[in-house]
């Protein structure tokens, strides 16, 4: 190869990787405005509302009160305002069977191990007055139980006390809260929709890995959703 033409060979890749980034942004747009159209699609087939920018932060936080998010909000740098815009993106929000509903994305990870996530959050119409988890009891969780002693919530429905894990701050309260048939069957529903579903003393949450916004499905996870926020919030 002659000298000039290595020299000749530097711009060339110089414009072969500009192309790529510019090929890569260009896409990356697409996708995100694809996505955006679709979840305002959803929001105007389920009758909920489409909430970009601060609207969405104040929307966006399980279990606080939209007063003291915002005021969290407008205390922070304004560099650190546009990072909480950005990470809540929109939320699709509205009303079902008496509960509060939201739907969202969430990435999380970084870098190249980042993973978007689609949430359905029911929020209870009123909070439970002490700490509660409730999620799937997998093998591991029931083995670390027999090796460790670790010990949760049993109501004494051994079909429930073997598929639910169960984590109170008013033990006794927890097991009048689960002791109704239907908060049991409520609570089974969500889980066999989802492992990796769960519910605390505010909200029922459902996810899926990746960007699922397809009508039918969100309409079965949030009829499986206000089931549990009726046994529960309805104290």
């Amino acid at each position: 190869m002659r000298l000039d033409d290595s020299a000749t060979m530097v711009p060339i890749i110089t414009v072969l990787v500009v192309l790529f980034v510019i090929i890569v942004i260009t896409a990356s747009r697409r996708q995100k405005r694809r996505t955006r159209e679709n979840a305002m699609k959803l929001a105007t087939m389920l009758g909920f509302e489409f909430l970009e920018g601060v609207e969405a932060v104040r929307r966006s936080v399980p279990g606080t009160s939209e007063q003291s998010v915002m005021e969290t909000y407008e205390k922070l740098p304004r560099p650190l305002r546009s990072l909480m815009e950005s990470a809540a993106s929109f939320v699709i929000v509205g009303k079902a069977d008496g509960a509060r509903v939201t739907i969202s994305l969430e990435t999380r990870g970084s870098g190249k191990s980042q993973t978007t996530y689609t949430v359905v959050r029911a929020d209870y119409p009123k909070p439970l007055p002490f700490e509660l988890r409730i999620g799937y009891e997998g093998t591991l969780t029931r083995l670390g139980k027999a090796l460790f002693d670790l010990s949760d919530v049993e109501i004494g429905d051994e079909e429930f006390d073997r598929t639910v894990r169960i984590k109170a701050g008013d033990e006794v309260a927890a097991k009048i809260t689960l002791g109704k048939s239907e908060a049991r069957a409520a609570i089974l529903g969500l889980l066999a929709l989802s492992r990796t579903a769960y519910a605390t003393n505010s909200y029922a949450q459902w996810e899926r890995q990746g960007v699922r916004l397809d009508e039918s499905e969100i309409r079965s996870v949030i009829g499986t959703l206000t089931p549990v926020t009726r046994a529960l919030g309805n104290v």
